[in-house]
């Protein structure tokens, strides 16, 4: 699976503690956790900050495919391709074959772009992306658009058929035009050779990949068959329903700041904020993404803090020295227990993050109808007042 949207992430040792000033990492065998980054580092600029905190970083979205969260669960239009799969309601081609030796000719008038799977992370239209590009064949894809002056490319969310593990592609991916390029190999030793911008301009169904051995043997970039994919209700009016969606945002900041919840929206740039059809309506799903990621972080930052100070007290009641390394087997049971427990909690929190950050948002690229997207939309940030109103229930309860 390609990564060149981010640098690898570093895998840590299996079985290992390992103590830093301020925090532990934790990687168990059995259920591996990388707790660097769930999602990496992303934002929609000036939106979501941290309560008493600092605003989040801005336009530049770097996010790792969500593969490292292999564990997590992971289309209202019916396809007339008779191979589409559904599952989970998102729409898939069929996993890629990768005994097909030759590449299949293209159709006749049929448009064929470059393919360039980020795992499985659902990019929105209108927004920015900047991509650090290293591996050879990706390269390549570059120079090649930048030669035929198309500059744009398909980036498909992508992830592991269960119990095969075949690679497979949902039906509807976003279409990446290239804005600007810098070539980077010095500074970086060549690690890196392009860092490059793009925006999102639309959206494409899927028909059929020419070339998957090139994508097992790494050897050239894919190639897919494609055809444009717009809504079906353009001529529709949905404005008391982008009005509501509005609304019930607004109001999810007020519970934010009423319920002292670390992660806040700003209150007096939600007047900036629409629901209309476009970027209005893709801005605000993405503002929903960073605030799904920061909540993600949260819950991460609360583990490390209670895994390390579980440690740390063990060590201090034992009166051993803090080590920098420690086998998670050489510990007593009950502590590994208490571990693997907090592991497994940490786990099923993250789950549902996961779903809304990616799954449901694939859905909402894949679906035709702007009133339907409003719906899926609120169905979300419904269950979000209900959370933050039971938060705000229980923090009166104790204040009295």
């Amino acid at each position: 699976m390609a990564q060149s949207a981010a640098m690898p992430l570093q895998r840590l040792s299996r079985r290992r503690l390992l103590f830093g000033r301020y925090a532990a990492w934790l990687c168990v065998a059995s259920t591996p956790i990388l707790l660097q980054a769930f999602f990496g580092s992303w934002s929609v600029d000036g939106f979501v900050r941290h309560a008493g905190s600092q605003t989040l970083s801005a336009r530049t979205v770097r996010r790792p495919a969500a593969r490292v969260l292999r564990w997590a669960s992971g289309g209202d239009d019916a396809s007339d391709e008779g191979e589409v799969e559904t599952v989970d309601s998102i729409r898939y081609l069929p996993p890629l074959d990768f005994s097909q030796r030759e590449a299949l000719e293209p159709e006749e008038g049929t448009l064929v772009l470059p393919c360039f799977p980020l795992g499985e992370t659902s990019y929105l239209p209108d927004t920015d992306h900047v991509l650090n590009i290293f591996e050879p064949r990706y390269r390549q894809m570059y120079s090649d658009i930048l030669m035929s002056g198309g500059r744009r490319f398909v980036v498909p969310y992508s992830k592991q058929e269960e119990g095969t593990g075949k690679l497979k592609f949902a039906e509807v991916g976003v279409v990446f035009y290239l804005k600007d390029l810098k070539e980077v190999s010095e500074q970086t030793q060549d690690q890196v050779k392009y860092v490059c911008e793009h925006s999102v301009i639309g959206r494409v169904r899927l028909k059929r990949v020419l070339n998957p051995r090139d994508f097992a043997d790494a050897s050239t970039y894919l190639r897919v068959e494609v055809e444009d994919f717009t809504d079906a209700d353009l001529d529709m009016d949905h404005s008391l329903l982008e009005q509501l969606v509005k609304t019930m945002v607004s109001d999810v900041a007020r519970l934010q700041n009423e319920s002292s919840f670390e992660v806040q929206f700003r209150e007096d740039l939600m007047d900036t904020l629409n629901a209309t059809r476009g970027p209005g309506f893709w801005g605000l799903v993405s503002l929903w993404q960073s605030y799904l990621t920061q909540r993600a972080q949260l819950l991460q930052n609360k583990f490390q803090k209670e895994l390390q100070a579980k440690l740390i007290s063990f060590f201090k009641e034992t009166d051993q020295e803090i080590p920098s390394q420690v086998s998670l087997d050489k510990l007593p049971a009950g502590i590994q227990k208490d571990v693997v427990n907090m592991q497994v909690q940490l786990r099923e929190d993250i789950r549902p993050l996961v779903e809304e950050q990616s799954q449901r948002v694939q859905e909402m690229v894949q679906t035709q109808s702007h009133q339907k997207r409003l719906m899926m939309l609120e169905e979300i940030i419904e269950k979000e007042q209900n959370r933050l109103r039971a938060r705000l229930s229980l923090k009166s309860l104790f204040n009295e």
